[in-house]
């Protein structure tokens, strides 16, 4: 394949946004095009992704880049929270309902907070909550400082994995 056709095909693919990958094989004289599933819900007024280039699915999310990325930034440690943390990114349409594994390290200025049937803690999240700035096209991705509150749960880790789980289906 020539450069110029390269060039011009490339072009194609950043514009229109239905094509999501082009790919030749060494001894081949054939290129393959993978299609963009996301392509359809891409819109110039959520920003471009800054990995693939695309238009972002959401502001400051690209379906196809995003969910992956979030899953490997940090692990509880333990196989089953990763495991279901991993489900529930992967699943993630936006920026804002992606969720994530907060360490302890990453925790400060705790307070115990008086309540009748449970021991509840509040403190500051260091790295913060997800938020996205900027103006219509130009989205980025950022953090502001949280206070979070913490129960301490006396469930087994299934169970709750399954308080979780159903919480976040009613939001």
């Amino acid at each position: 394949m020539s450069d110029t056709f390269i060039k011009n095909f490339t072009n194609y693919i950043q514009s229109e946004g239905n094509i999501y990958r082009i790919t030749q094989m060494p001894t081949k004289q054939f290129a393959m095009v993978i299609p963009d599933e996301f392509g359809p819900i891409r819109d110039s007024s959520n920003g471009r992704c800054r990995h693939c280039k695309h238009y972002n699915t959401s502001p400051a999310w690209c379906q196809s880049c995003d969910p992956w990325k979030t899953t490997q930034i940090l692990t509880s440690g333990n196989k089953e929270i990763d495991k279901f943390i991993k489900e529930f990114q992967t699943k993630a349409t936006e920026y804002e309902k992606a969720i994530e594994w907060i360490p302890f390290d990453r925790l400060d200025n705790w307070q115990e907070i008086k309540n009748e049937s449970d021991q509840v803690f509040m403190a500051n999240w260091s790295d913060g909550i997800r938020t996205i700035e900027g103006e219509l096209g130009n989205y980025t991705q950022s953090r502001t400082i949280l206070c979070v509150e913490l129960m301490k749960s006396h469930c087994l880790q299934n169970d709750a994995l399954d308080l979780i789980e159903n919480a976040i289906r009613e939001i």
